[in-house]
Formats: C-alpha cells, sequence, structure tokens
C-alpha cells in the first residue's frame, strides 16, 4: 500500500430534479471498478477535504464520495436546515447513492458513513430503501428531534454558536446588503473578539438582529417554536431498513439517546439476518467524530484502553460486506461497552443488559433542596405527602451548564455551582 496521500478530485453528483451537489471523490490507485463508501453532510462549516480516513479507505481500495448537500441551499437561496421539515435530504440521499453506483468507478456496491449530521443523512436515505446500499459505519446520532435538544430544552450557547451562526454566515450573502460575517473566520473573530458572546444574553431569541441570524432568522424563529416537536422521527424507520449497521456513541454523547439506534434496529429490522447483523460499541467518550480516540474526556482519564482508533473498526466492516472478506468481524459479541471505574472493555450479548435490574427512585425533600447541603433525598422509598421546592429563576443570572469548549457534554466537576440556590438537588447516599 503506497504511502502517499491520494488527493480528492471534485465531481458534480446529479440529483433527479437536475440539481448538481459538489462532491469531493477519492479513488484508489489501480483499476477499478471500487466498493464506495459514501459521506454526505452539509459543508456549511469549513473543513479540509483531505480527511485522513477516507485517504485510508482509498489506500485499502475503497472508493470514497462525500457530498456538499447545502449545495441546495446555495442554488435555491434558501437554507433548510435539518431542523426544519421541508428539507429534501432523503431523496437527495437516494439519489447520491444510486448516482454513485453508477459511476464507472463503481462495482454498485455502497457503503454508508456518517458521524453526527452525517450520521442523520445516512439514516434517513437508508429509509428510502437505494437499491445498492449494502451497509453503513455511523455514530454520534439519536432517534428523535428532541433528543438533540436533550428532551426538548432549548440550549442557548449550542444553538447559537454550533448550529445557528455557521450557517448565518451562508445566508447573510442572501440578503440585500450583508449584516454580519459572511466567512468563518470573520464570525470567529467577531465572536471572540467583538461580541464576547453578548448573543447568549440577548431575549427575546426571536429578536436576534440579523447580523447574528443572517438570512436564517425566519427558519430560526419557526424553530423556536417548534423545539420540542419530533421532526425526523428515526425511530418510525427501523423496520424500513434492512442492513447491517455499525453503530459508534459514547456514554457522553450529547445526543444521549445514540444507544436506541441499535437496540431500534435489533428489535424492528425487517429480516432476522439484518437484526443479528447490527453491531455496536460504546465507549466513554463525548460527541466527537474523530478517528484517534482519547483516553481523556473532560476532568477523567479513562486509562490506555479509551484509547481507540476507529480505523481499526471501519476498514473490517467495510471490507467484509462489501469486499467479501470473512475476517471475523461479525464473530465476536453484538454490543461492546468500556465500563467506566473499572476503565475495560467489555463484550455483551444484548443492550439493554438482560440481567440489569431497572430500579425506580423517587425524589424526596422538607422544602429545602437548594444547593447539595439542602435536604432532597433520592431513594427507592415512595414519597409521602412532602412540601414542594421552590427556587427563583434570574434570566440576567443563569446556571452555566458546565460545557467543554465546543460545547460537548463531558465529566465535568459540578462542585463549582453548589453554591447557586437555584439548583435543586436530590442524592442518595453514596453508591
Amino acid at each position: 500500500m503506497s504511502e502517499e496521500t491520494i488527493k480528492p478530485i471534485s465531481v458534480k453528483t446529479v440529483m433527479r430534479d437536475g440539481m448538481e451537489l459538489g462532491a469531493e471523490l477519492y479513488l484508489p490507485r489501480g483499476e477499478g471498478p471500487f466498493p464506495t463508501i459514501v459521506e454526505r453532510t452539509a459543508r456549511y462549516k469549513e473543513r479540509s477535504f483531505l480527511d485522513p480516513l477516507f485517504d485510508f479507505l482509498a489506500q485499502n481500495g475503497f472508493a470514497v464520495l462525500t457530498q456538499n448537500g447545502s449545495d441546495r441551499w446555495k442554488a435555491e437561496r434558501d437554507v433548510r436546515p435539518f431542523f426544519n421539515p421541508d428539507w429534501p435530504d432523503a431523496e437527495d440521499g437516494y439519489d447520491t447513492i444510486e448516482w454513485a453506483a453508477a459511476q464507472e468507478w463503481s462495482n454498485g456496491k455502497i457503503g454508508g458513513y456518517g458521524f453526527s449530521y452525517p450520521a442523520w443523512c445516512q439514516w434517513v436515505l437508508a429509509a428510502e430503501k437505494p437499491p445498492h446500499l449494502v451497509t453503513m459505519f455511523v455514530g454520534g446520532q439519536a432517534p428523535r428531534t428532541t433528543d438533540w435538544q436533550m428532551g426538548g430544552v432549548y440550549r442557548i450557547g449550542r444553538q447559537l454558536q454550533s448550529t445557528i451562526g455557521p450557517m448565518a454566515i451562508a445566508t447573510q450573502q442572501y440578503l440585500d446588503e450583508p449584516e454580519g460575517p459572511v466567512t468563518q473566520e470573520a464570525y470567529w473573530h467577531q465572536k471572540e473578539n467583538i461580541d464576547r458572546e453578548k448573543w447568549l444574553w440577548y431575549l427575546p431569541q426571536k429578536e436576534l438582529p440579523l447580523e447574528m441570524l443572517g438570512g436564517m432568522k425566519e427558519r430560526f424563529c419557526d424553530w423556536l417554536d417548534h423545539c420540542h416537536v419530533d421532526i425526523w422521527k428515526l425511530h418510525e424507520n427501523f423496520s424500513k431498513i434492512d442492513i447491517p449497521v455499525f453503530n459508534r456513541t459514547s456514554w457522553y454523547d450529547r445526543l444521549g439517546r445514540c444507544l436506541e439506534m441499535h437496540t431500534g434496529m435489533r428489535e424492528q429490522a425487517p429480516s432476522q439476518a439484518t437484526r443479528d447483523a447490527q453491531r455496536m460499541v460504546v465507549g466513554p467518550w463525548s460527541h466527537i467524530g474523530q478517528h484517534n480516540m482519547p483516553r481523556k474526556v473532560g476532568a477523567m482519564d479513562f486509562g490506555p484502553e479509551a484509547e481507540v482508533d476507529i480505523f481499526d473498526w471501519v476498514l473490517p466492516w467495510f471490507d467484509h460486506w462489501l469486499k467479501g472478506k470473512e475476517n471475523g468481524v461479525m464473530d465476536g459479541a453484538p454490543v461492546r461497552i468500556f465500563v467506566m471505574g473499572e476503565n475495560k472493555w467489555r463484550d455483551e450479548q444484548s443492550w439493554p443488559l438482560e440481567r440489569a435490574q431497572p430500579t425506580e427512585y423517587f425524589l424526596h425533600s422538607d422544602g429545602k433542596a437548594n444547593t447539595p447541603n439542602g435536604d432532597g433525598l433520592l431513594s427507592i422509598e415512595r414519597p409521602k405527602q412532602e412540601p414542594s421546592d421552590r427556587y427563583a429563576y434570574d434570566p440576567r443570572d443563569p446556571v452555566m451548564t458546565l460545557f467543554a469548549f465546543g460545547t460537548q457534554d463531558e465529566p465535568h466537576d459540578q462542585r463549582a455551582l453548589d453554591h447557586r440556590r437555584d439548583v435543586l438537588v436530590f442524592q442518595t447516599p453514596p453508591l
């Protein structure tokens, strides 16, 4: 295998309505056709096209097509993001798979790849049943739109910084005169050196100026009215998807119900063979899509076994399902979890664990559960007649969530919030 980097070439993929979406194509050296990996994303965020994973797959005999679905936005001058219901992503995804399968460099066997938003792209297109989609390797995605919001709770920092802000950059050009940054570099410079997070304190959010929202204002305001509504409904699609799926997720993923993608396929996939062909790995990490997964997550060091290169999982999976190699990838247990505390990997036959005993805990207090020094108690005893707990909410002084940079969930010491009386705490004795 050559160690020289395989550089992608730019291509245009054609959808059923004639729309052309740009893509980058990594082609292996040698004669094709090749089994093909397809990733779809909305590249409103800048990113390097020289992706080490895609180069690695091409070095190992796979054509890789990574498509920019947001080209449709640019052509139509109308951003339709994935939290609005009229984004034609499923149809474009189907067309992309079938377009790739018809190219002379492809042998017609297609594997889907994606993490986070690109994983959402894979799940929605898979429900359309493109004939040439053989398998998927995905992660960092949950079944409901409300899972993205932690049960429908809108998080200002996460949405403005990592979602709305980068989208607004791409849509400033839709205004007669741009009122805010039009490049990623200008956006981050203004955010960090001029605005200094001032939009986090702006209420009501619907009245944010075009300087912040750009051409996203109408879509954003509509979403604020419906952020508690499940638009995705991916959990209704499992019975339509009849392919093996490798689901890579994490205990600290901010999309906290990612594991349900695996259990949904194990329980509802249309054939027993497909249900048996599902695999899942759950590590101790946060919502990160890099290939070299770290041992240190937030304030915790989970030891050397937590250091994993997902190349070691991706290549055997696609080798087996797209090249037919009998490499043992399907011989092990269907679930592999990282047990925190022991800091070791353990194989399991099912998730949730069949031997687990669900236990209900109940909230108790004498009406003074404020702060960890209050009388809030969590126990298996059912509550009797107990007073209500109260706290005062001041929007000028909100309780800050202890996120990592990039607003990702991680384990952090919460004692910095102990003094706040607007936090109710219900806790057990030490376990």
